[in-house]
């Protein structure tokens, strides 16, 4: 019986033969578990090879001398900390007991100590695993992250946030027409055009962030990668605030285009042409077409408008100037053209079709202006670079300063009416004023004669300075009067002489029949045709020049 050997010396189970004993030869590896549980040892380690060599010696049957074996002992629990991924992670592995100790708060501590392990340590981990560890039957093998490091933040790197739309993205959606009460659509209307003017917030520059550190379980710092610094660019058109340089503004009106760190401001808004594709256009800028403005069109700018085609049933309108270079062309109904063109500072057009052009200074037209109706506060000249051609035939023209043109009128006797000097009646207007009120003024002079001579009819001991002074105020103010009406009347007397001069027609070839030339309530028409003509009026008559001045 295996009992008669089994004796604990702790911590080990020892196996003992002396030489008083003979082996019986009856023992094997089948009742060792029971004896180990009579003797107290049932939750010892075995060493299965010191068990087979205590059985060999007890089969040999040889008379023995004394020997012990050690073929059990008691182990504690067992505890190992195993640090995985670069030390960010400790694993609390454990071996169950032996019959010797279960696991302890202070086994895990020894254990964290020896590892080195000081940060991210997991209390409720550590508490999870005395728990489970008490349920763990000799030799069995539990594992427990107990500890986590962290990794490092890299920082960000600069961002741009646009507070613009970019012009490019504007959707072209049509638009419920504004002066319809039934909702009507306009499909040529796609809304706005997307422009921003001086000062305008385009940007904001948010700038990179350093990171955030990481470290590991065993208190290694763990440097974080920096953002990536990116400055504003240089742009056309925008510039950094002052008062925020993380804010990029508009420096000039235009379109936005956002780039990835500024922001363009172009001044000018470039178009392959303007159609029922790109919808009415209204700009802060420039607007140059690359083709045609087509008919129905409308194109709105607070700079000029160029355009490498024609501008065919359209109404432009610009503060500057408006250049079509192939023509505008436009059809007449009743007395208006669907052609409308409107520019503060000039048109200059390859020529003039059925067609509207206002201009607050002038107008200039290569090859012909027919059955058109032109305004323009400064001169309208119809004439080619060769000056040989420039037919201006029907319709109306009111001019401020001078027409210039190579044919004027039609050979089919189409009425041409030519409004010369429209300011003409206004300039008599303000003379005849500036007349009246220097006439005025000469006549205060007139009462301080009078007033001079009746103080001195008074002695010169009865005179007040009070009155001395008063006459000697009424005449210097009568003199500062008298030469204010006399500057006044004298500019007018000269603008409008400047304006007789210079406000003339004159036609380098041919003048044809029915022409009707209009200065104020003077008009003239012609009844016959004409070469070189030169028309001129002189407050009173029109008169015609037909030798050309050299």
């Amino acid at each position: 019986m295996w009992t008669q050997y089994l004796v604990i010396e702790e911590p080990n189970l020892m196996a003992i033969i002396d030489d008083s004993q003979h082996s019986e030869g009856n023992i094997d590896i089948q009742g060792l578990a029971h004896a180990l549980q009579e003797v107290g040892a049932e939750s010892f380690k075995v060493d299965d090879e010191a068990v087979k060599s205590f059985i060999g010696l007890i089969h040999s049957g040889d008379t023995l001398q004394s020997q012990k074996v050690v073929i059990a002992e008691r182990v504690d629990t067992l505890v190992e900390i195993e640090l995985q991924n670069n030390d960010l992670l400790a694993v609390l592995h454990v071996i169950g007991a032996y019959g010797g100790k279960s696991l302890t708060p202070g086994m895990i501590m020894d254990a964290l100590s020896k590892a080195h392990v000081t940060k991210g340590i997991n209390k409720r981990a550590l508490n999870k695993a005395l728990n489970d560890a008490k349920r763990l039957k000799p030799g069995e093998r539990l594992s427990q992250p107990i500890a986590k490091g962290e990794y490092a933040t890299a920082g960000t790197d600069t961002r741009f946030i646009s507070m613009t739309k970019d012009f490019r993205t504007r959707v072209l959606s049509p638009q419920v027409d504004s002066n319809s009460k039934t909702g009507k659509v306009d499909l040529k209307d796609f809304g706005e055009q997307i422009t921003v003017s001086p000062g305008d917030v385009l940007m904001k520059r948010i700038a990179a962030t350093p990171g955030t550190p990481g470290y590991t379980v065993t208190g290694a710092v763990l440097a974080p990668k920096p953002g990536k610094d990116i400055p504003y660019g240089e742009f056309a058109g925008s510039r950094l605030s002052k008062k925020d340089p993380a804010y990029m503004i508009a420096a000039r009106n235009g379109l936005p285009k956002v780039r990835d760190n500024g922001v363009d401001v172009d001044d000018a808004l470039l178009l392959s042409s303007v159609s029922v594709a790109t919808g009415h256009i209204g700009f802060k800028g420039d607007v140059v077409v690359e083709g045609n403005i087509e008919p129905g069109m409308v194109v709105k700018a607070t700079g000029d408008v160029k355009v490498t085609g024609f501008i065919e049933s359209a109404t432009v309108q610009a503060h500057g100037t408006v250049t079509a270079a192939k023509g505008i062309i436009g059809q007449v109904s009743g007395n208006e053209s669907n052609c409308q063109v409107t520019a503060k500072q000039g048109v200059v057009a390859g020529y003039a079709l059925n067609a509207q052009i206002k201009s607050g200074k002038n107008i200039e037209l290569g090859l012909h202006c027919i059955n058109s109706l032109l305004t323009a506060k400064g001169d309208i000249t119809v004439l080619n670079q060769s000056r040989n051609r420039g037919l201006l035939s029907g319709g109306v023209v009111n001019v401020g300063g001078k027409l210039l043109c190579s044919q004027l009128g039609s050979e089919g006797d189409a009425a041409t009416e030519v409004y010369m000097f429209g300011a003409f009646k206004q300039h008599l207007i303000d003379l005849a004023e500036a007349k009246k009120a220097y006439t005025l003024a000469q006549e205060k002079t007139m009462d301080v004669v009078r007033k001079e001579i009746e103080l001195k009819k008074k002695p010169k001991t009865e005179r007040t300075e009070e009155e001395v002074q008063a006459l000697d105020e009424f005449r210097e103010q009568s003199q500062r009067n008298l030469e204010v009406a006399k500057r006044r009347k004298e500019k007018l007397e000269d603008t409008l002489n400047d304006h007789l001069e210079n406000c003339t027609v004159e036609v380098l070839k041919k003048v044809y029949t029915h022409v009707s030339i209009h200065y104020g309530e003077e008009v003239v028409t012609t009844r016959s045709e004409h070469d070189y003509s030169l028309f001129s009026f002189d407050k009173y008559h029109i008169d015609r020049q037909s030798i050309k001045p050299e």
